[in-house]
């Protein structure tokens, strides 16, 4: 009980997921977090990780104690990966959360129980996004249902129906901006411009991602700087895709720099590969070099292994006698 005690008095959330708290004020809102920043958060949320997670699996802890603490370890499973460990969980805290009749949390773990299935069960995920919706749309709640249809189009790509995905975040975008759900229209913007970037529209794709990005820092009160982040990976890669490799570097470097602070190893390790891609396409190889050992380094740390045999591929791809720079 002592480090349950800990989670509701340091609330790690407050300094993760600020613009959570700032979109949906509690009726009772959470203590100061005790933390220094999201960094500090995120490394006690790891420590404590092991234990947290037996609690959530322990038959005698109460469905309310579960599901909250499901939520609370999102966090951490959005920076190191999500694997069968936070898939089970968010099936314990999906039942949990429907014994409590907790309309609330029945929304939000069907929505991450469905964003933990997306790359093993699409199809799954799909149905509990879809139900999702429904709960939302029930309940009165027309944010959260406009915030929906974005992760219903992340189910529908994993699908392989990217045109219908394009569609649905279109239609996220103007349904969230006209429920005031400004964070998750610029996720959607960010899933666009990755999507022109597919498809080589790297005007679009830039337009897109920077929209996203002035959304998530400029137009917030609460900005997502992990969000953020991510907008100008794909930026980047919209530039470097129109010949505008010193603008690419630029915005990557930014990332690196925002991602490696807030302690999100996944996202850090993939915008280092994509930073040394460019390097690479422009005769940099030593500067290459250390993104991959960079990358390597993370993907270690949080026992990567398919990303370890990523960079080692990416390293045996590197053509011999290149000029440096």
């Amino acid at each position: 009980m002592r480090l349950l005690r800990a989670v509701r008095r340091r609330c790690p959330s407050t300094r993760l997921e600020p613009y959570r708290t700032a979109a949906q004020p509690q009726a009772h809102p959470e203590p100061h977090a005790s933390f220094a920043g999201p960094r500090q958060a995120l490394d006690w949320l790891r420590a404590e990780y092991p234990a947290l997670l037996a609690i959530v699996r322990s038959d005698r802890v109460p469905g309310h104690v579960a599901y909250q603490l499901v939520g609370s370890l999102w966090p951490h499973w959005n920076s190191f990966g999500i694997g069968e460990e936070a898939r089970a969980a968010h099936r314990i805290g999906l039942t949990a959360a429907r014994g409590a009749r907790d309309r609330a949390a029945i929304g939000r773990m069907l929505v991450n129980t469905g964003l933990t299935e997306l790359a093993t069960d699409p199809r799954h995920a799909l149905g509990l996004l879809f139900e999702a919706k429904e709960h939302y749309a029930a309940a009165g709640a027309p944010r959260n249902a406009a915030s929906t249809i974005h992760h219903l189009a992340l189910a529908h790509e994993a699908l392989g129906r990217e045109d219908h995905a394009e569609a649905l975040w279109w239609r996220a975008v103007a349904e969230c901006r006209h429920e005031g759900e400004e964070r998750t229209s610029a996720l959607a913007l960010t899933a666009l411009a990755q999507r022109a970037n597919n498809t080589e529209r790297y005007s679009e794709g830039a337009a897109l991602a920077s929209t996203a990005y002035d959304t998530l820092i400029l137009n917030s009160p609460a900005p997502d700087q992990h969000g953020a982040a991510l907008a100008q990976t794909q930026w980047a890669r919209a530039e470097a895709g129109a010949g505008n490799d010193d603008r690419a570097r630029d915005l990557l470097n930014a990332a690196i720099e925002t991602l490696s602070g807030l302690g999100a190893s996944l996202p850090c390790g993939k915008a280092l590969m994509q930073l040394a891609a460019v390097h690479i396409a422009t005769g940099r190889v030593p500067q290459a070099l250390d993104c991959y050992h960079f990358g390597a380094h993370l993907a270690r740390d949080r026992g990567d292994m398919d990303g370890l045999v990523s960079i080692q591929r990416a390293l045996d791809a590197i053509p011999r006698h290149q000029p440096t720079a």
